[in-house]
């Protein structure tokens, strides 16, 4: 890699996972993103703090491969945000990241379409390990769903359709 004004600039292989970040907290987003480029095979090349402006960086820009995505944030909300990222990037993989840890608020972001979801208090290993095991999945795993039953505080779940697919149950939006 080039060292360039203190900070390191690693080039891409086939195989970097490209991540975007949307978190309204700029000391946390910055951290993340540094902490991010420093894993071998990762990169963070997009942060934002709202939806909003992400939204409008995928009319322009390449889709990343997995958006990091926290629920509170200022404009749409991260767990409304995710059919509206869906419909702009259907590919990409959405992990919720935030402090919340409900039950609730888990099965909603599942069945907005989220693929994962960590406690912003997780270890960065445990974030890593996420962004390279959620990038890599193509179906249910049943290991990540015990882990969910369980409730372990760092979750990784499948998307709400092959929950609903697998359990037979339905995601409803609750009326506004």
């Amino acid at each position: 890699h080039i060292q360039l004004k203190s900070e390191s600039i690693m080039t891409d292989t086939p195989s970097t996972v490209r991540v975007w970040m949307i978190e309204d907290n700029e000391r946390l987003r910055r951290t993340m993103a540094t902490a991010i480029n420093s894993l071998p095979g990762l990169r963070c090349d997009g942060d934002f703090g709202a939806i909003e402006p992400a939204l409008m960086a995928l009319t322009t820009k390449p889709a990343p491969d997995l958006i990091l995505l926290d629920i509170g944030l200022p404009g749409i909300d991260g767990i409304a945000g995710i059919p509206r990222l869906r419909n702009s990037a259907p590919q990409v993989k959405i992990v919720i990241l935030t402090v919340f840890d409900d039950h609730d608020r888990v099965f909603r972001a599942v069945c907005a379409g989220a693929d994962g979801y960590l406690l912003k208090t997780s270890p960065m290993e445990r974030i890593s390990e996420a962004i390279r095991e959620v990038s890599r999945e193509t179906g249910l795993h049943h290991a990540s769903l015990l882990r969910f039953m369980r409730g372990e505080r760092s979750l990784v779940l499948e998307r709400a359709d092959a929950l609903i697919r697998y359990f037979g149950i339905q995601c409803i939006p609750k009326s506004e």
